[in-house]
């Protein structure tokens, strides 16, 4: 009977090993790195062998060695290892000690795994030691191990269900082969993945072919199984948005009518209430841009329900009890409802239905990845973030500039937005976290959901994502001072580059805790200062008083002061010549070799 095939790829085996020189085996290296004299010392591939050499007496094991390994191995030689494998080695089991976690030919390396597991060859492959998401090990095709504190002795694993790691084995502290010394106190990813290769081989040998049948078997034989639960399906609207009315014209609103040419609907109405004074006068006049959208506000007692498909309800609830008229949303969704029209609200509301023609963008555990043990993808695509010392002062503004700039050059932009109406920009994914938010999600949460949304856009050339409010807390007196949640998108989102807004009032040392705060806290760089151009007018009325244009001289001024006690430029946020230099200088930073590589 002819024997079964044991293929594993590794750092090679050190054959004078005193238990390893009467062993028979096979050995073929296929890449070769400059640092061999280090290769040598490693051993890696030696403890490898050294537990997969169990099952030697029923399997004729080949060893591929990998040069290179300890440093780390990429998906391209990954790829090129196991298209060798494919097309040259008829293997019934394949042991993969190693792994890769950047996006790099991804795609690639998990089509020869797909192959290589339609002939009926089982792969089975560590996760990464530090806990990152590991290719190929991830893969559907592909049985991937981590280590468990459950699995004291080399027979025992764990299962995990509906997860992306399929199965935990004896990964802690053990005995192991090495080269020098002969024995080594070790433990990690690799081994487990080795005692699970051992397992494995044991099924197969008595008759289960092909990954599903020996997934099977080892959940009948498994003696403690965990169910984590399956991936929440991430919130998008679930109609198509065509004529468009809005209520009410408040800040929330603001963007729509500015960048109304960035929609991929028309906004044919809006309406506020006559209490706000904004009936009757034209949204370009009231925004005091001439460039955009126009059109005259009117009164929400008087809606032209015929005229539009879809209204968007913004924040109300602060205006509606100023008025007396708490139940204005409640009566004006009813009679969304009544006349068939679908309903897109910011707000949650406990009188709403749950309804196909009604979206409110709410983040709750539903929505997060269940199946990744705690494991995160490492991102490769550029990440940048727009921060600010505030709340008010264009975060969003600038986000809607920068991703109408780069999508003018023809780059494929990513972004998830933190505000309610980012979704109809046609961002990609959302993070509402700013006033009334409607994030329900602890920290840790927040960033499994943040993570994975990042690696959904990995396709992309750059990465856009905008927090609220300000960084840092300025006192520390109240629960509502602090910035937690802001905090929890920046670890989410670990963006390489931001850039801070401020304001004319912020002072100095507040501005250079919050560049150190965002340079430390990840590893970032602060690129630029942007300026939101409104001061604070001299009044009892304190932060609260009312907000006059920067004058040109302060401009000025603050720009010579921000160059020479901070180090960073500054622009004006809304002036065209700043911004387009603003973009032009993020464009040279992020996109010359030199300077990228600074980041």
């Amino acid at each position: 009977m002819n024997r079964l095939k044991l293929v594993f790829v590794d750092s090679g085996v050190d054959r004078s090993h005193p238990v390893l020189k009467n062993d028979s085996f096979d050995e073929i290296e296929l890449l070769h790195s400059s640092n061999t004299d280090e290769v040598r010392q490693s051993g890696h591939g030696t403890a490898v062998y050294g537990i997969l050499r169990s099952v030697r007496n029923d399997y004729d094991i080949l060893s591929i060695k990998l040069n290179g390994v300890e440093n780390g191995v990429s998906c391209a030689e990954l790829c090129e290892v196991m298209e060798y494998i494919e097309n040259n080695v008829d293997a019934a089991l394949i042991n993969l000690s190693l792994g890769a976690t950047i996006f790099e030919e991804k795609e690639k390396l998990e089509s020869i795994c797909n192959r290589i597991a339609n002939k009926g060859t089982v792969i089975v492959a560590a996760f990464d030691n530090g806990g990152a998401i590991s290719y190929p090990a991830a893969y559907k095709s592909v049985i991937g191990v981590t280590s468990s504190s459950f699995c004291q002795y080399i027979d025992e694993y764990e299962i995990y269900e509906d997860n992306i790691v399929n199965i935990a084995g004896k990964g802690g502290v053990q005995r192991l082969l090495w080269n020098s010394p002969t024995l080594l106190f070790m433990g990690g990813t690799s081994f487990a993945c080795a005692h699970i290769s051992v397992i494995v081989a044991g099924i197969i040998k008595e008759g289960y072919i092909g990954i599903d049948r020996v997934l099977e078997e080892l959940q009948n034989r498994a003696k403690r199984i965990v169910k984590l639960g399956k991936d929440g399906k991430v919130p998008q609207i679930n109609f198509h948005l065509r004529r468009v009315a809005i209520y009410p014209f408040n800040k929330e609103m603001h963007a729509l009518f500015k960048y109304y040419y960035l929609l991929n609907f028309n906004i044919v109405a809006v309406y506020d209430t006559k209490y706000t004074a904004r009936v009757g006068a034209n949204t370009s006049y009231l925004l005091k841009d001439d460039n955009a959208l126009s059109l005259e506000i009117r009164n929400i007692d008087s809606i032209a329900w015929e005229e539009f498909d879809t209204i968007i309800i913004g924040h109300s609830d602060v205006m509606e009890n100023m008025i007396g008229r708490p139940s204005y949303s409640e009566w004006l969704i009813t009679e969304a409802y009544k006349h068939k029209k679908n309903i897109y609200a910011f707000d949650e509301f406990s009188y709403c239905e749950n309804s196909a023609n009604l979206f409110i963008p709410k983040i709750s555990v539903e929505n997060i990845p269940c199946s990744r043990k705690g494991m995160l993808y490492r991102i490769s695509t550029p990440v940048l973030a727009v921060c600010g010392t505030s709340s008010k002062q264009g975060k969003f503004t600038l986000q809607l500039e920068l991703r109408k700039r780069f999508c003018e050059m023809g780059y494929k932009v990513g972004q998830i937005g933190t505000e309610p109406n980012s979704l109809l920009f046609g961002m990609d994914y959302i993070f509402p976290m700013g006033y009334n938010g409607t994030v329900h999600l602890t920290g840790e949460e927040s960033i499994q959901y943040l993570n994975s949304c990042l690696n959904n856009l990995e396709d992309r050339d750059i990465i856009l994502v905008g927090s609220q409010s300000g960084t840092l807390n300025y006192d520390v007196c109240n629960l509502s001072q602090y910035c937690l949640l802001q905090h929890a998108f920046l670890l989410g989102t670990q963006p390489d580059a931001s850039i801070l807004c401020i304001n004319p009032f912020d002072d100095i040392e507040y501005i250079e805790r919050t560049i150190k705060y965002l340079e430390s806290a990840i590893e970032s760089r602060v690129l630029a200062l942007v300026l939101f151009p409104m001061d604070i007018s001299d009044s009892w009325k304190g932060i609260y008083g009312s907000r006059k244009e920067i004058s040109l001289d302060k401009l000025k001024t603050l720009k010579s002061t921000m160059v020479s006690q901070i180090g960073l430029p500054l622009y004006c946020l809304g002036d065209e010549g700043d911004m387009s230099q603003l973009f032009n200088d993020i464009f040279c930073l992020l996109y010359t070799s030199d300077a990228a590589d600074d980041l």
